[in-house]
């Protein structure tokens, strides 16, 4: 059963890096394994800590890792640390996000990788208090996702405008026609499907139509987000379709957007006041970025 009270993070561990052509979580950073500079990050105010992984023999070395760790420098961690495995097998990240959801006992979980060592504890404590400052504003908060963007750029404005055009000929059959005018709707559906990053912001998300119509995203961080627990039924049925993109998840449900702090503007944060850097989503995806480090 579920307590309100709870503060519970989900660590995604995956399978074997294709990028990086081994486990990615027990490969080190400073002498220490990637999956314990997540763990160390991790608040006092966080009760549970769930690792997914893909099989038995993972989590049997995963076991072994944060155990050997602990008994070196004579400690314990302050929460209780759970280990399971995927539910769904090949199905990536969202059989990992499902897994936990399942099995958290708050109302929320934190979603995070394993391959980001650089989350720091104020990031963990601050997406805990944005979810208690949204969920005080708003009903029915499924979500909350960090994201990047842009002010358009004059050029690209331009540019936008010259696509238009150059398109209109093109898209002029598959324009419907209403009252003897253009669809103008159907046009601009056509246009968005050139910006293979953009996501459509629900209306009802924290960032409003209005606030963010001179703004373009250009990426989500679904993999450093806060989900309900009851949207793991959402993701079954995604994976039922064989639909495997986490955006696929945020856009299914009621998702509120916050802003990176490299990115925040005085007039799109009014109301929440948070510090998010974006060294917190730096991924290790490569041996140089490991021996950059190192």
């Amino acid at each position: 059963m579920k307590n309100q009270s709870n503060q519970s993070v989900i660590i995604l561990c995956g399978g074997m890096s294709k990028r990086m052509g081994q486990d990615k979580g027990s490969m080190k950073i400073q002498e220490t394994p990637m999956i314990i500079h997540v763990l160390e990050a991790i608040t006092p105010q966080i009760n549970e800590v769930i690792i997914v992984l893909n099989d038995r023999d993972r989590i049997a070395k995963y076991k072994s890792i944060i155990d050997s760790y602990l008994k070196k420098l004579n400690k314990k961690f302050n929460f209780n640390l759970i280990f399971l495995e995927d539910e769904i097998k090949n199905k990536g990240p969202m059989s990992g996000i499902m897994t936990g959801l399942k099995n958290i006992s708050s109302e929320y979980g934190l979603i995070l990788p394993c391959d980001s060592p650089f989350i720091s504890n104020e990031y963990i404590k601050n997406m805990f208090e944005i979810l208690n400052e949204i969920k005080s504003l708003y009903n029915n908060v499924d979500g909350i996702i960090p994201f990047h963007f842009k002010k358009k750029l004059e050029n690209e404005d331009k540019n936008e405008k010259n696509n238009i055009k150059t398109n209109k000929k093109t898209n002029k059959k598959n324009n419907k026609k209403v009252n003897g005018k253009l669809n103008r709707k159907t046009k601009e559906n056509d246009n968005k499907k050139d910006n293979k990053n953009e996501i459509d912001i629900p209306k009802s998300g924290f960032y409003k139509e209005g606030v963010m119509k001179n703004f373009i995203i250009e990426n989500t961080e679904p993999l450093h987000s806060i989900y309900k627990k009851n949207t793991y039924k959402t993701i079954e049925s995604l994976l039922e379709q064989n639909e495997m993109k986490v955006k696929s998840l945020i856009k299914s449900i009621n998702s509120y957007f916050i802003l990176i702090d490299e990115y925040k503007d005085n007039s799109t944060n009014k109301k929440l006041n948070y510090n998010i850097s974006s060294s917190n989503f730096k991924n290790i995806n490569y041996k140089k970025d490991i021996n950059e480090i190192n």
